[in-house]
């Protein structure tokens, strides 16, 4: 079905009228440094998990990706011409504790390589001269290959080797910043990305590497249950840090993937702050439940259908309760012992962030023909409809916290620089206007929203293949990976985005209806 804006021109003059945005607000752009950064998995490269997994089965090899290693200052340069002042970037566990030997393991691990150290901190000092507050993800899916194919599903590993290189990489870029270059540590940290998606992409679905034999349904669930452990021991090792230090509070958070399924990553937060709240470890699942409730009750009437609307709607509701039934405190009786161990840190989450596309699992199955997954990008849906009403579900319970959105955006098939008009015959800007309508809407009825990325400032490697674009930018990866002005369509998004953005720090209503008309866009003179 083709894509429909969310308003009526008189709903979107309501709507910037009523909105205020914070003039703390972070617009950015996020990555994530495997698919960006370029510079593993060759014959004399740094070796993560994907090493053995990328050139095989029709994937395509890493090779530079869009090279943000070496191009990072050009696309800072971009981001400040767009108005922002964020930017989600990553760092790579196998680039600052690195190992080029695949057969090195656990048993021998590497030291950490204090140059990719002073690296990263150029790369920081170069977002700060921009004027972008770094948000920083210590984990975008992948881990060193010395570490195991699935180290997810080694619990003690996670303690033993994710544990000293969170604390190790959070003390040497902030000595860094703060003690040789005067300026003050990292503010926002992301420790994981999507945890239930590392978790299913892996077991579930085999789009990510792994070795595992056993049952799918196990093996995700065992994996999820370390993941938020994982973000259980950064969190409270990166507070204590500060604390040490007497460094000003971060923020630190895991960021989930919006699903219409409360246990997909939602319930994972709600949990991570119950002990704020007092309650007792047998009080939790009930209080849980009641947040399912909650949401459920949110977000069930919206969508955006593609079609057989109550037949999927009854197909997410039927997988919210299979999922609620084998994710919850009861089956993850170490997730729960973790939040509830005696530790200062009563919450474990400063602020409540997701990465929202279609939220609705059903709308990833295609059903001409007989049930198949809809793996590429290009093929989901764009939802902006239900984009305000998953930020009033993300925000309830409130618990004091922000909202982040860390990722937004959508796919378009190209396998050069320029694309292929998607199904639904929507564009880049046109995703834009629905998502910030829906945004601004959030924001005049009362929801906390801190942040909005989008997703992503130019082309990158996604997960296999260079198809899938997702760029502001487009880039030409025959030349260079080159930076385009225009996106994959030849649509000018980083025009369109830096319209928004900058109409909306001034806060000037009429610039803001004049960006969503499309008035007077610049194009990227670089």
């Amino acid at each position: 079905m083709a894509l429909t804006l969310p308003y009526t021109p008189d709903q979107l003059a309501d709507v910037v009228r009523k909105a205020t945005v914070p003039p703390d607000f972070l617009w950015g752009v996020a990555t994530a440094g495997y698919q960006a950064e370029g510079g593993f998995n060759g014959p004399d490269d740094i070796k993560n998990n994907w090493y053995g997994w990328e050139g095989k089965d029709g994937r395509d090899v890493t090779g530079k990706a869009s090279d943000f290693w070496n191009q990072y200052p050009g696309d800072f340069e971009r981001a400040e011409w767009m108005g922002l002042n964020a930017f989600r970037m990553g760092i790579e566990w196998a680039r600052v504790q690195p190992s080029a030997d695949p057969t090195r393991r656990h048993t021998d691990p590497p030291d950490f390589d204090e140059k990719a150290f002073d690296d990263y901190v150029n790369i920081i000092l170069e977002a700060r001269k921009r004027g972008l507050e770094p948000i920083i993800t210590l984990l975008h899916f992948t881990t060193p290959l010395w570490v195991g194919q699935d180290f997810w599903l080694q619990g003690p590993k996670v303690e033993d080797l994710f544990g000293p290189y969170v604390n190790f990489t959070i003390e040497s870029i902030n000595n860094r910043l703060v003690y040789k270059h005067g300026q003050p540590p990292i503010k926002y940290w992301v420790t994981l990305n999507e945890p239930f998606m590392l978790a299913s992409a892996t077991y579930l679905f085999r789009m990510f590497p792994t070795q595992a034999t056993r049952s799918q349904l196990a093996a995700a669930r065992l994996a999820y249950e370390n993941i938020l452990i994982g973000h259980i021991l950064a969190y409270r090792g990166i507070h204590a840090l500060y604390a040490g230090k007497r460094w000003e509070r971060p923020t630190v958070t895991f960021n989930s993937w919006a699903a219409r399924v409360y246990s997909i990553d939602k319930m994972a937060q709600d949990l991570m702050v119950a002990r704020t709240l007092g309650l007792k470890k047998e009080q939790v699942r009930p209080y849980l439940a009641e947040c399912r409730e909650r949401f459920i009750e949110r977000v069930e009437k919206t969508r955006q259908p593609r079609g057989l609307d109550p037949v999927r709607r009854l197909a997410d509701k039927a997988l919210d309760a299979f999922v609620w039934n084998r994710l919850n405190p009861v089956t993850m009786p170490r997730v729960l012992h973790a939040v509830f161990e005696d530790y200062q840190e009563s919450r474990l989450l400063d602020a409540v962030s997701f990465d929202y596309y279609d939220p609705f699992p059903s709308n990833y199955v295609g059903l001409s023909g007989g049930p198949t997954i809809r793996r590429d990008p290009w093929d989901w849906t764009s939802n902006p409809a239900s984009f305000c009403d998953f930020l009033h579900a993300y925000s309830s319970p409130n618990h004091g916290l922000p909202l982040m959105v860390l990722e937004n955006g959508f796919g378009i098939r190209g396998k050069t620089a320029q694309g292929v008009p998607r199904f639904d015959g929507a564009r880049r800007i046109d995703g834009l206007r629905g998502h910030l309508y829906g945004l601004l809407k959030a924001i005049s009825e009362g929801v906390n929203v801190k942040a909005f990325c989008h997703w992503t400032i130019t082309d990158n490697y996604e997960w296999g293949s260079f198809e899938p674009r997702f760029g502001l930018f487009a880039v030409d990866y025959a030349n260079g990976a080159k930076r385009l002005p225009v996106d994959a369509l030849g649509d000018n998004a980083g025009g369109a985005y830096r319209a928004f953005v900058t109409a909306l720090r001034s806060g000037d209503k009429d610039r803001v209806l004049a960006a969503f008309k499309g008035e007077g866009l610049e194009t990227y003179p670089g």
